[in-house]
């Protein structure tokens, strides 16, 4: 398990590899870990991690989905699983578009 210096230390470099801050997504596989490894370390979510490493967090594009193209695509997605999508499902591959 890492620590939770090592979490941030990891952050760092792979932001610094990037160019910029990771997806959330992108960061747990680069790091080898899932949600509860953050919180394990002492962090509620993603962006308290992002934050006390000093990074800028990202930015949804509001350019590239409408907010009625959005709701289809969640609507879509409810459809096709038949349940609602919890966070837990992002990590899972549920409802992939």
């Amino acid at each position: 398990m890492l620590t939770r210096e090592q979490l941030l230390k990891k952050l760092i470099k792979y932001a610094e590899e990037l160019g910029k801050t990771p997806s959330e997504k992108l960061f747990y596989e680069f790091a080898d870990i899932g949600i509860y490894d953050l919180k394990r370390c002492g962090y509620a979510y993603y962006g308290a991690l992002v934050r006390e490493a000093d990074l800028s967090p990202n930015k949804f594009d509001k350019t590239k989905y409408s907010p009625e193209h959005l709701c289809d695509l969640f609507i879509k997605v409810i459809r096709e699983e038949g349940s609602w999508p919890t966070n837990g499902c992002l990590y899972s591959g549920f409802g992939k578009i």
